[in-house]
């Protein structure tokens, strides 16, 4: 467990508040891996400019088949809550395999479900009770030679690059993954003195 004591300004106003951070995990074997975080306390409610109490559940599982296939599965919940009212339950769950054609080659899945419950009356201007979707990205990678790699991918939402979904921190879910899809091929170059370079071969973004 980790207590700590926070302060962040939003708006003009500097919030200070309290959180306590717990988790941990088990890896019974090479191929599964089990772990557990989150935390409570209270946490700047954004979209209604004070502060309010949160509560976050992050479990997470991972698991390896033979050589070649890499599941995680991950849940993130989070709810904020004034006066003893909801304000917002966020839940997303995330499923994301890997599959190794080879050392060269692999193809990554990533298919993530999000679901945002609000109490409309809790909120300073007019919002949804109910809001669900479903984001998809995939992603082939193909390794030419040592210096360059052929990466191949789409998907209805960018990422953040890790292969993570971020969960929101505004509490009306805002800043979860923004909405469009992408269609991207890209050739990358690696260069052991320079920095490395990347020439876009073909990239179509629609809104």
């Amino acid at each position: 467990m980790n207590p700590n004591t926070r302060q962040e300004q939003f708006e003009g106003v500097t919030y200070t508040f309290h959180q306590l951070w717990f988790g941990g995990g088990i890896e019974p074997s090479g191929a599964l891996r089990v772990e557990f975080f989150g935390n409570v306390g209270q946490s700047v409610d954004y979209a209604n400019g004070r502060l309010a109490d949160q509560l976050q559940l992050n479990p997470e599982v991972g698991l390896r088949i033979g050589p070649r296939i890499d599941l995680q599965l991950r849940h993130s919940f989070r709810r904020l809550s004034f006066e003893g009212r909801t304000i917002v339950d966020a839940n997303v769950s995330q499923l994301r395999g890997v599959y190794n054609f080879t050392p060269r080659t692999f193809f990554r899945a990533i298919v993530q479900h999000r679901s945002t419950g609000r109490q409309p009356s809790l909120y300073r201007d007019a919002v949804d009770r109910f809001q669900r979707s479903i984001l998809t990205q995939f992603l082939f990678s193909y390794k030419l030679n040592p210096q360059s790699v052929l990466f191949v991918g789409y998907g209805d939402a960018r990422g953040d690059g890790s292969g993570v979904l971020r969960v929101a921190s505004h509490a009306d879910g805002s800043d979860l993954l923004p909405e469009g899809q992408l269609r991207l091929a890209s050739l990358t170059r690696l260069h052991r003195v320079r920095a490395p370079q990347t020439l876009l071969l073909h990239g179509v973004s629609m809104g």
